[in-house]
């Protein structure tokens, strides 16, 4: 079975120019983007990437702060979730915490967070 191909989407403002290089003679051609973004094509808002990207930033900001402390021998062990952010905030925004269940391992901090658990 041959996979589809997809036809290459240009996240950016329509009225922003854009430069992509063509795949044939590898010279730099300037386009318009006429797509809508990739978020709103899904039914996501702004606002709500925002608010994801704050959950994704925080969680790495944590997981700095916890190696800062396994190091100063204030904590006794750490494992990163560093890499793993988008996927545990993508799939708790997809989660509704007044009635799903999240059942987090110890690379889920992202996920965590998103779900609504503070850092305290």
């Amino acid at each position: 079975m041959v996979p589809a191909k997809r036809k290459a989407s240009l996240s950016v403002a329509p009225d922003v120019d854009v430069v992509r290089l063509n795949g044939r003679s590898r010279a730099p051609e300037r386009a318009r983007a006429r797509e809508a973004p990739e978020h709103e094509r899904l039914g996501i808002s702004p606002e709500r990437c925002l608010q994801m990207y704050e959950a994704m930033l925080l969680a790495r900001l944590l997981d700095e702060r916890q190696w800062i402390l396994n190091r100063q021998g204030l904590q006794a062990f750490h494992i990163s979730c560093q890499g793993h952010e988008a996927s545990g905030v993508g799939s708790a925004f997809a989660l509704d915490p007044e009635r799903d269940v999240m059942v987090p391992y110890y690379r889920s901090l992202g996920a965590v967070v998103a779900f609504g658990v503070t850092p305290r």
